[in-house]
């Protein structure tokens, strides 16, 4: 389990959380409010681990170690898309 970060092209800060199988099939872990990425750490990596399964958990904006931005929920897939492609 690995606690990181990434800077998208917009400037805008997004840590993440890369825990689970590091060669297993990737799963993006989207934690609720009030949380963070840390949410994905414990039992989460523990069972992921044992599935086979890699967990990419990013923290929103504003939440965590991630840069604050006013944001709709309607802007968060191109969010996550931005993310996804900087990995």
């Amino acid at each position: 389990m690995a606690d990181r970060a990434v800077t998208l092209s917009d400037g805008m800060d997004i840590s993440y959380l890369d825990a689970g199988a590091p060669g297993g099939d990737v799963v993006l872990y989207f934690h609720g409010t009030p949380s963070s990425r840390m949410q994905a750490a414990g039992p989460v990596d523990a069972a992921a681990a044992q599935l086979g399964l890699r967990i990419i958990a990013l923290d929103r904006p504003g939440c965590g170690g991630s840069s604050f931005a006013r944001y709709r929920v309607a802007d968060y897939p191109a969010i996550v898309a931005r993310f996804a492609d900087s990995l």
